[in-house]
């Protein structure tokens, strides 16, 4: 991003006072960059929701970004934040949860594809947990953020504990986070039944290890989790190898729904398609 496209980024929308949207996608930028476009944002008051996707978003410039959102309290209107495919590292993400303890507003967060948060992963966990505990979050998106680590974050007590707690979310994706271990399978099963008010549930390959197949406590947990989302529109669990009996026993589930619209199922293990009367 040229700094003459910051200076009539911010030229153009200095009268832009009511603005409360900003999405800004596929752009590299330097320090002294995004430090120009931060002083463009201070005209925007009423911002409610940011986007920087595929930014590659460093260390410096999103402590530069934190430092914008302290300032006159704006951190208190924020209502979504999304870094998807940002390059955000456990640094970072400890940066933002410094900040993000102030966003009594933030009801959505999608730190979706920045696979850098696995370079400390148990601090990383950490600083998930604390932004858990102070943002009323109604939709979280962590796809992807895992996929090439040996064990998965939502094995951790703690982050389970934390999304256990986020009884309004409405909204959550935690695909590609390839568990390894059963327990962490079972416990990230048994933790969706807590969260009842979802509408849309994705968990394509988050079961997905060979070693989790003929682990039947896992989809029998996660049928039993199924049957207390009453209001649930949209379900992806593809390419988890539950096998014709656990496939079975989490499609019965669903009779529990009137509301289901999206089923995505392909590449379940199943060597039969059950039709059980729901509409889909």
């Amino acid at each position: 991003m040229p700094c003459l496209f910051v200076d009539e980024l911010a030229q153009g929308l200095a009268s832009s006072v009511a603005l409360e949207h900003l999405t800004i996608s596929n752009v590299d930028v330097s320090v002294d960059i995004f430090g120009r476009l931060c002083t463009a944002m201070r005209a925007f008051r009423l911002l409610k929701s940011l986007e920087l996707n595929l930014c590659g978003l460093g260390n410096p410039e999103l402590n530069l970004l934190c430092n914008f959102f302290l300032e006159d309290g704006r951190i208190c209107q924020l209502q979504r934040l999304q870094f998807s495919n940002s390059g955000i590292s456990s640094e970072g993400l400890r940066q933002l949860s410094n900040v993000l303890e102030h966003a009594t507003n933030l009801t959505s967060l999608n730190l979706a594809y920045n696979s850098g948060l696995g370079s400390q992963i148990e601090a990383s966990l950490v600083y998930l947990a604390e932004i858990f505990s102070h943002c009323p979050l109604r939709s979280l998106n962590l796809t992807m953020n895992y996929l090439n680590l040996p064990t998965s974050p939502f094995g951790s007590c703690v982050v389970i504990e934390k999304i256990r707690s986020l009884t309004g979310l409405t909204s959550l994706n935690l695909s590609f986070g390839l568990l390894t271990q059963v327990e962490q399978g079972i416990e990230l099963a048994e933790s969706i039944g807590c969260c009842s008010l979802l509408t849309d549930l994705r968990l394509s390959s988050c079961f997905g290890q060979h070693s989790l197949v003929t682990e039947s406590r896992i989809s029998e947990r996660l049928a039993e989790s199924l049957t207390t989302l009453r209001e649930l529109k949209t379900l992806h669990l593809d390419s988890n190898r539950f096998g014709d009996e656990g496939l079975a026993n989490i499609l019965a589930s669903l009779t529990y729904s009137s509301t289901l619209a999206e089923l995505g199922i392909a590449n379940t293990g199943s060597s039969r398609l059950y039709l059980l009367g729901f509409r889909v």
